[in-house]
């Protein structure tokens, strides 16, 4: 999926959709991939903290993290259980030179407050909503979010997600108005 203009990072674990850059599968995994960018100095160190290891395996997934690391769009992490999706998005979340690292469990939370979570509302917008909150879509801004089990949302709020992603715009609970992500 391209993000055009947009430079947020959306790492969603078991969710999947088409996009425009060319797929690259490694290690088992689909990562959007779209060329090389040079070398960092500090990946090496990043990686070596947050991927630990020097099997050939992991080496791959290394070369993999560095080549998505910069890119402005959403990237897509699967695996099974277990097998370190959330140190992957955090290699490539340390890498890519954002500000904030945000993970949402969607396991833990029920659809109705993760969408109030992601998405934001307006006072009033269901019981208890005494204040306005902009969302998690906004509030990280330029940062990356990590959603974790996006395969076991509503497909209610998967659609709703995917719209974000398309379109790069949000509209908070209880309001009318589109807004941009950033």
């Amino acid at each position: 999926i391209s993000a055009g203009d947009r430079d947020m990072r959306f790492l969603l674990d078991t969710c999947v959709w088409s996009g425009d850059c060319k797929e690259l599968r490694s290690a088992g995994h689909d990562v959007i991939w779209a060329g090389e960018w040079p070398e960092d100095p500090g990946d090496d160190e990043i990686l070596e903290q947050c991927l630990p290891g020097r099997s050939a395996a992991i080496m791959t997934l290394k070369g993999v993290v560095k080549n998505v690391a910069r890119l402005p769009y959403p990237v897509l992490i699967l695996g099974d259980m277990g097998v370190g999706k959330g140190m992957v998005a955090k290699a490539i979340h340390e890498m890519s030179g954002r500000k904030c690292f945000t993970i949402l469990s969607s396991t833990v939370i029920p659809d109705n407050l993760i969408e109030a979570e992601l998405f934001g509302f307006s006072k009033g917008a269901f019981s208890g909503a005494q204040v306005s909150s902009p969302g998690l879509l906004i509030n990280t801004g330029d940062g990356t979010i990590l959603i974790d089990q996006v395969n076991e949302m509503s497909e209610l709020l998967q659609a709703k997600l995917l719209r974000v992603l398309e379109e790069g715009k949000i509209r908070s609970l209880g309001e009318t108005i589109l807004r941009p992500i950033l």
